[in-house]
């Protein structure tokens, strides 16, 4: 029901004067509770330094961290991105 329709009820008599009108007002938007502590293990895990691989990895990855490989056999240095189901990579000079 908008505005206009409570209006028109009200001046034919089925909604009383002393009901409360709709709430016209947009909604506020629902804001999130997290804090810093609740992001601390995530950036331990980016800032702490990655060791590289020997092999290419073949493994499916559990989460964003994991989907990110570097890869070095001593002549060959790559990194690693898993993508659409593949393990894609590029190399790095």
């Amino acid at each position: 029901m908008n505005q206009d329709d409570y209006q028109r009820l009200m001046r034919q008599g089925e909604i009383a004067a002393h009901a409360k009108p709709p709430d016209t007002r947009p909604e506020e938007p629902k804001t999130l509770a997290y804090t810093f502590e609740d992001f601390l293990p995530l950036l331990f895990e980016l800032l702490a330094p990655k060791r590289p691989l020997a092999a290419a990895p073949d493994f499916t990855p559990r989460n964003l961290l994991e989907a990110i490989q570097l890869y070095d056999d001593g002549a060959t240095r790559r990194l690693y991105l898993y993508v659409t189901d593949a393990w894609r990579y590029v190399t790095l000079t």
